[in-house]
């Protein structure tokens, strides 16, 4: 079985990341150099497949976001989730927190110093805000 790839670099999150990577140019034997690349953030590499002959793809992993929560205040959320993506909220805070969309798409407990994942299941805006302390707001957007 022979596959061809193409590969897209989506930013995800914080702090500066290196990269070296060399690609084999489909039917060339050719090599490609992307050396010591800098993002503002980390990366996550997604990747399809595209089996030859088939027109049938093979998707990457889902892609996973992180919102952290320091002093009782969600961060920014970050663009770019899509259905199937995950979203992990991670909770600095001494005391417990939840993330609760107005929909009821999701309600989870965050506990002090843990985090949860939550898959997204479905596009739309969502609000969403903690239960235990209803000042912390936030909102993201789905995509298809």
């Amino acid at each position: 079985m022979s596959l061809s790839a193409s590969i897209a670099v989506v930013v995800v999150l914080s702090s500066s990341l290196g990269i070296t990577a060399s690609f084999d140019r489909a039917g060339t034997g050719l090599k490609s150099e992307a050396s010591r690349l800098t993002y503002p953030s980390p990366v996550s590499i997604a990747a399809s497949f595209t089996e030859a002959g088939t027109g049938l793809k093979s998707e990457a992993s889902p892609l996973t976001y992180r919102i952290t929560i320091d002093k009782a205040t969600f961060a920014d959320t970050p663009a770019g989730i899509k259905v199937g993506d995950i979203v992990e909220w991670i909770n600095n805070d001494i005391f417990d927190h939840t993330t609760t969309a107005k929909t009821g798409a999701w309600d989870v407990v965050i506990p002090a110093g843990k985090k949860v994942r939550v898959t997204m299941k479905k596009t739309g805006t969502f609000d969403y805000f903690c239960k235990f302390h209803p000042n912390m707001t936030g909102t993201l957007t789905v995509k298809k």
